[in-house]
């Protein structure tokens, strides 16, 4: 990963080959935001397991062609 600074702005440059298939949703109409929340959140509810109190997720992964999500559950 290459970093730097420009001006008082901090940029990451990341070097590697691309995901095309990686899911991509365009910024709301008047966003102007670097990163926005998706139209479809929450993918999964927040107490799916029963002794879930809320399910945050973490990170989403390419995994054996496809992707993989990691959440951080916390019990009740």
């Amino acid at each position: 990963m290459i970093t730097g600074r420009i001006n008082s702005f901090e940029f990451a440059q990341i070097i590697g080959s691309g995901l095309p298939n990686i899911p991509w949703e365009e910024s709301p109409a008047g966003c102007h935001d670097v990163l926005w929340r998706f139209k479809r959140n929450p993918i999964i509810p927040r107490n799916l397991p029963p002794i879930s109190s809320s399910i945050f997720n973490s990170a989403v992964v390419p995994s054996r062609g496809e992707f993989a999500g990691a959440f951080r559950c916390d019990e009740n």
